[in-house]
């Protein structure tokens, strides 16, 4: 993806512009009903950091992920839907 941001002047600046508006838009994650979205622009973000640049982001998607995104919820529906699946599997 270098190339492409090398290539296209119009590129390179729409996506400086819209790096600009999502990392200043990070402080909206404060408001519950953003939160989700703010955290998958922002994880978008660093995938496209980690696809363009050499270095290391994935810290920064990681902490991301677990504070922006409801990885709890996620996790508490699987284990619940495993459990259920396990009693009605014993139960036959």
């Amino acid at each position: 993806t270098t190339w492409l941001v090398l290539g296209d002047r119009r590129i390179a600046a729409l996506l400086q512009g819209a790096t600009l508006v999502i990392e200043t838009a990070g402080i909206l994650a404060l408001v519950p009903r953003l939160r989700v979205w703010i955290g998958l622009a922002l994880l978008g973000f660093f995938g496209g950091v980690l696809l363009t640049f050499d270095y290391g982001f994935h810290l920064n998607a990681v902490l991301t992920a677990m504070y922006l995104l409801p990885v709890d919820r996620w996790l508490k529906r699987r284990r619940e839907k495993r459990i259920k699946e396990g009693s009605t599997a014993a139960g036959r």
